[in-house]
């Protein structure tokens, strides 16, 4: 059972950087989800190293790399370019 979480929070993006699109959220290489814009969503996780990513198509974060301690929350917001 997961005791860790990561909080994403995206703000809103212009349409004209994907701002209508959901994006997909991506854990450790894998896409668990979706994030809409003004939207916030928390993922449970196992504690320990992760990485995420964001974005679709052209329109994709870099990934980044995160410790999160178990019971404890790590948060991110992201917006377009």
């Amino acid at each position: 059972m997961s005791d860790a979480t990561v909080r994403l929070s995206r703000l809103w993006t212009p349409a004209v950087f994907g701002g209508h699109e959901e994006w997909a959220i991506a854990i450790d290489g894998t896409v668990i989800g979706s994030i809409a814009s003004n939207e916030t969503v928390e993922v449970s996780l196992e504690p320990g190293q992760h990485s995420v990513r964001l974005g679709t198509g052209r329109h994709r974060s870099p990934e980044r790399s995160f410790q999160v301690p178990p019971g404890n929350v790590v948060g991110f917001w992201c917006h377009g370019p």
